[in-house]
């Protein structure tokens, strides 16, 4: 459920909600809090980009697919897929690059 909630929030860029349920504008917040909250969710990367590849594979598409397109990669030794290039998928993230942005005095 919260990684849910976090891939939700990864896909936009413009709000943000709070541990208390703010909504707040992603342009408002300032720098520390937007230091803050790309930590945390740089923390949660692989385990979020992990939910994200579930729900592919809940919606039926197979590891072999996924493997085609770089998301996962199967060990040569053991046969299972892991999923890989999770920084890749979270640095092409929206809120992402809205608040590194925002760290860096850009947006």
């Amino acid at each position: 459920m919260a990684g849910e909630f976090f891939l939700n929030m990864l896909e936009q860029d413009r709000v943000w909600v709070t541990q208390d349920g703010r909504r707040m504008a992603v342009e408002e917040m300032d720098q520390s809090h937007c230091c803050n909250v790309l930590a945390m969710l740089e923390r949660k990367r692989d385990e979020l980009f992990r939910d994200w590849i579930f729900e592919f594979l809940d919606e039926g598409t197979t590891y072999e697919e996924l493997s085609r397109l770089g998301w996962v990669s199967r060990d040569p030794v053991t046969g299972r897929c892991r999923p890989a290039q999770s920084t890749v998928w979270f640095d092409r993230q929206p809120l992402v690059i809205k608040l590194r942005a925002l760290q860096n005095g850009r947006a």
